[in-house]
């Protein structure tokens, strides 16, 4: 009969990972896009202690008290005393990132090259006829004119591209579909007209 040798376990074995994990956690400095946080948040503060600091709000549906409904509610607002907000302590995040979202911002917007091109297209051909650009034999995404009509005056707010067109168009130069090389490359100064 063989003797059986008791192997011991080389592994080491951590009894509770949940809490080392959960510490580790909370020395990180949670990861933000935004500068003026990252510069402003205090590391042994919680998250709704350094936004409280910064003017924030954790949760802006409790930020924000509204009554719906109720008549007792303006009967309440009319006789009671406003409270008074405090002022916090780095109010200077809050007033950057007020004037960062009120900053004009260039329109990124742009249609797809093929969608210009069919456009383009249907507008040289039918002009402001939306009816018959829903009947061309083109219109294989079946587009309704009204759908014809949104996409034009979503063309025109681009300027880039709409001047492009209206460029082309001043020119003279026409969309030749006989051209062997349209469709293989995206490039739209050449395949449009």
């Amino acid at each position: 009969m063989k003797i059986r040798k008791h192997v011991r376990n080389k592994r080491r074995v951590v009894k509770n990972v949940k809490k080392i994990y959960k510490k580790l956690r909370a020395k990180q400095v949670p990861k933000f896009d935004c500068e003026e946080i990252k510069e402003a948040w205090a590391r042994g503060r919680t998250l709704g202690q350094n936004f409280k600091d910064m003017g924030l709000a954790v949760d802006p549906n409790k930020a924000v008290k509204t009554t719906f409904g109720t008549q007792d509610s303006e009967e309440e607002d009319s006789d009671s005393v406003p409270q008074l907000i405090p002022i916090p302590k780095k109010k200077h995040v809050a007033e950057a990132l007020e004037a960062d979202a009120k900053a004009p911002r260039e329109r990124k917007i742009r249609l797809p090259d093929g969608e210009v091109r069919f456009i383009a297209q249907l507008m040289t051909r039918y002009g402001d006829n939306y009816e018959k650009m829903a009947r061309d034999n083109r219109n294989k995404w079946q587009w309704t004119p009204a759908q014809f009509r949104a996409k034009i005056k979503r063309f025109m707010t681009i300027d880039d591209q709409y001047k492009f067109y209206l460029n082309n168009r001043k020119a003279g130069c026409k969309w030749r579909p006989e051209d062997p090389n349209f469709g293989k490359n995206s490039n739209l100064e050449r395949d449009l007209f």
